[in-house]
């Protein structure tokens, strides 16, 4: 008597949700992170903080580093700011 051969399907775990690496900040940012973390580019970071817009930076052993804590009060002012924009004549 031949015996069937039975393949028990395998279960598959299910794939790990891909985690942003900024999904957790540093407390210290490096321009490129600080940048990222309010979604402009680095240059357009640059000159927010030239403008008195983005706090100034600091050095700890020679590397530069923006404060986390001092990025998001600036980040809120520039949100509230009352400023005319393309979008305030779009009705959605």
């Amino acid at each position: 008597m031949l015996m069937s051969s039975v393949t028990t399907p395998t279960v598959q775990p299910e794939p790990r949700a891909k985690v942003h690496a900024l999904s957790t900040h540093p407390r210290g940012m490096r321009l490129p992170v600080a940048a990222e973390y309010i979604g402009v580019s680095r240059s357009k970071f640059l000159q927010l903080v030239t403008d008195g817009l983005m706090p100034k930076p600091f050095k700890i052993g020679g590397v530069t580093l923006w404060d986390l804590r001092k990025i998001d009060p600036a980040f809120d002012e520039l949100s509230n700011r009352e400023e005319e924009s393309v979008w305030d004549h779009i009705h959605v």
